[in-house]
């Protein structure tokens, strides 16, 4: 699987094939503001997630170990909130990278012995 000029949906996507087909339980993540209207009729933006939350989250066999994977198309890099994210998820044992192609997934997995 390669991915050419794509956009991250679908790098997202064909990530989250190669992760089915290695038997892995993984996810795509929603995160999005939504438009709220208070008692007083007065329309905002609220935000109810975590901010920085990878774009792919996992459960990596046989472990049980939490895998983000923060999707992103080549010469381009993770928010600070995303980078916070991932360190934290490492610093609580898990796995999390930022990932630009199918190819650099399978090297990941490679490595992680997944």
């Amino acid at each position: 699987m390669s991915i050419r000029r794509g956009t991250e949906s679908d790098l997202v996507r064909a990530l989250l094939q190669l992760l089915q087909l290695r038997g892995v339980f993984a996810w795509r993540t929603q995160t999005a503001g939504v438009r709220r209207t208070d008692r007083r009729g007065r329309s905002f933006w609220t935000f109810a997630g975590l901010r920085g939350v990878a774009d792919i989250l996992a459960v990596v066999p046989p472990r049980g170990q939490l895998l983000a994977i923060e999707a992103k198309q080549p010469g381009r890099g993770p928010s600070a909130a995303q980078l916070l994210f991932a360190a934290a998820v490492r610093a609580a044992g898990g796995l999390a990278f930022i990932c630009h192609s199918v190819a650099e997934l399978e090297t990941f997995l490679e490595e992680a012995g997944v």
